[in-house]
């Protein structure tokens, strides 16, 4: 069974809850402007946010930290950026990513989405997750991976990562792109970002598929993806 969806934007969008997910290993840490632009494109991102928005700030290496939890002070938010922070020189993406969905998918505004700058090696040795459960997991949450590579990354990783839970992978290959990659990040989270809802009658004995297109005035967009019934 295929499902069609054509969403047509007829009001202001709904604000946002973001999670930014940052990479303190020592493959970052040991280049300083790595992490100084990484702070510096990450605090451009928060000044952008709205009255209504939220972010939280989470930092990993070896541990993972929730830095500074869901909050809509930019102040708060900005102090968690620029305090430094050193907890491994690993790096536990999948346990990051986890728990950024984790805190990210009982939030209340409808818009949500993780945010995350590593190099995309996951070295994490105490890690308790793979790309794959971590992939389910933001599936079943429903809440989109959005991916910027800095410095040598692995992009296959991220590239996967982000196309399996209905986000974007940036690539920023030295850290002065990643201002440019932000302002991006902010078209799409903060202006071009659609919910649509349906009902798909799928049981769970079922297997179906969604079909969602887009039309803009000349420029079309297809995609489709497997549906998972509700629990």
């Amino acid at each position: 069974r295929s499902y069609s969806v054509t969403g047509v934007q007829t009001c202001a969008l709904p604000i946002l809850s973001v999670a930014l997910a940052l990479d303190y290993s020592k493959s970052i840490t040991d280049t300083p402007e790595f992490v100084a632009d990484m702070v510096a494109a990450a605090a451009d991102f928060i000044h952008q946010l709205g009255s209504g928005d939220e972010a939280a700030i989470i930092k990993f290496g070896t541990e993972v930290e929730v830095f500074q939890p869901y909050t809509s002070d930019k102040a708060l938010l900005l102090t968690a950026l620029q305090t430094p922070w050193e907890k491994g020189g690993k790096t536990n993406l999948y346990a990051a990513v986890h728990k950024a969905v984790k805190d990210t998918a009982p939030r209340k505004n409808p818009r949500k989405a993780v945010i995350v700058i590593t190099d995309g090696e996951n070295r994490g040795e105490q890690t308790k997750y793979s790309l794959k459960a971590v992939i389910q997991y933001a599936g079943k949450k429903g809440i989109p991976v959005f991916t910027i590579g800095l410095g040598l990354f692995d992009s296959s990783i991220l590239e996967t990562l982000a196309d399996g839970t209905g986000g974007q992978f940036y690539r920023a290959a030295t850290s002065d792109n990643l201002e440019n990659t932000y302002l991006q990040l902010v078209d799409t989270l903060l202006e071009y970002q659609y919910i649509l809802s349906y009902v798909s009658g799928v049981t769970d004995e079922a297997s179906a598929e969604l079909t969602v297109q887009a039309v803009s005035q000349a420029t079309t967009g297809k995609d489709t993806r497997p549906v998972t019934p509700c629990p």
